[in-house]
């Protein structure tokens, strides 16, 4: 219920303006748990109590920027209840991607805290987030004479099985291989919270750069040592990604690796979030002038400028300008989120 009702106002507030020649008024923007309740059929105590618990009171507001006042980065209020109840249990969203959050990062440490913070939790949303990235990575790549897919293997003996990094996308015209290692992280609270903290920073760039790709790197190696794969090569080009489930937008840090031969491999090195990770692959399927590789080229190039999401959204615009015609994979994967949340609200007895 808590994710239905929080996707449908992330709905309703994304569709509010796209057909207006005017923004919406206070009014409009407003809502109550009496009008979701209508909406969606379901109990107003139920709503209600979803409503208390990502929203905050004018008094909490002003009690929380006191406490702050010499803490111009800390947000967290805003970050886990980003709802404001402006009056009269009328309620306007702080700020949309931390209200999207609440369907994901927020909802995951919520679940985790009300289960007592046990790690195995972790570790099992670690299997389903490499699954889940799996399985985009397949939809989106498979079938396309561009590219092949392989899928996650293991190699070597039997007593020492190793194994492969989460997804590998080989452009045989290019002896070229995109590689990439999955991890359920996040940089530290503390990194985004507070003024200048170079220990959180640092734990959260190895945790989300450093750890995941040394162990693609070190995999790559393996597999050229085992020659576990064909299309693995010493003369193939290697771009190596690491994805996490959230990441800095942008990082202006280099990393000055070199392979045998002297040669900097940064161009090469790559970390995304997961969302950056799911534009890459609606790119990449679609465009018959750039591979997934030079489009990762294109994200370092322009590092200074924009983050990677910004510069392969400004791709798939560009590509729909010039009269992009698709056979619709991306659509029917946001219409079927949207029918089954649709479904979920019909049939409910009030």
């Amino acid at each position: 219920m808590y994710v239905n009702v929080i996707y449908y106002l992330i709905d309703y507030w994304h569709n509010l303006g796209s057909s207006r020649q005017s923004p919406p008024s206070i009014n409009e923007w407003a809502i109550s748990a009496e009008w979701l309740s209508n909406r969606t059929n379901t109990s107003v105590d139920q709503i209600k109590s979803i409503l208390k618990e990502i929203s905050f009171s004018a008094d909490q507001g002003r009690a929380f920027a006191e406490s702050t006042i010499h803490q111009p980065n800390e947000f967290l209020l805003y970050r886990e209840t980003p709802l404001f109840e402006i009056s009269d249990g009328r309620y306007v969203p702080v700020e949309g991607k931390l209200l999207e959050e609440l369907l994901f990062e927020n909802l995951l440490y919520r679940i985790h805290k009300a289960n007592g913070e046990e790690r195995e939790f972790l570790s099992l949303f670690g299997l389903e987030f490499e699954k889940y990235a799996q399985e985009y990575a397949f939809i989106f790549m498979k079938n396309l004479p561009q590219y092949e897919v392989i899928e996650e293997f293991v190699f070597g003996d039997k007593k020492n099985k190793i194994l492969s990094p989460d997804v590998i996308i080989s452009v045989p015209g290019k002896s070229a291989l995109a590689v990439f290692e999955m991890k359920s992280a996040r940089p530290l609270y503390n990194s985004l919270s507070t003024e200048n903290n170079q220990e959180a920073v640092d734990k959260s760039v190895d945790k989300l750069y450093v750890t995941p790709l040394k162990q693609a790197f070190k995999a790559v190696q393996n597999i050229l040592k085992h020659e576990a794969h064909p299309s693995f090569s010493v003369d193939s080009r290697y771009t190596i990604v690491s994805v996490t489930m959230n990441n800095y937008p942008m990082n202006f840090m280099e990393f000055n690796v070199e392979d045998g031969h002297g040669n900097n491999l940064a161009p090469g090195l790559h970390s995304f979030d997961i969302e950056t990770f799911e534009v890459l692959m609606h790119a990449s399927r679609y465009s018959g002038q750039h591979n997934i590789l030079d489009m990762l080229l294109e994200c370092y190039r322009r590092r200074y400028e924009m983050s990677a999401k910004t510069v392969i959204k400004r791709l798939i615009d560009q590509m729909y300008k010039q009269g992009l015609r698709t056979d619709n994979v991306y659509n029917k994967i946001q219409n079927e989120a949207l029918e089954r949340h649709r479904s979920y609200f019909q049939g409910f007895a009030m």
